[in-house]
């Protein structure tokens, strides 16, 4: 299949500078998050939570267990 003759390419919509601006925005804010994670020792979170904790939620909300 081949294009009409008459249909030209607009290019992108938003302009180049546009896209530029967001590739600086996204890389900034990667750089952002990158420097506090290794500033502030803050783990990635993308770690399995651990298994040992469990919380008892059979209890009411005014009940304590105390007898």
């Amino acid at each position: 299949m081949e294009k009409p003759e008459n249909e030209e390419y607009i290019g992108n919509i938003w302009g180049w500078r546009f896209s530029l601006f967001g590739l600086i925005l996204i890389g900034s804010l990667t750089g952002l998050l990158v420097y506090r994670h290794y500033t502030l020792g803050v783990p990635p979170g993308f770690e399995e939570p651990p298994m040992g904790i469990s919380i008892d939620s059979t209890a009411a909300e005014g009940d304590r267990g105390i007898e």
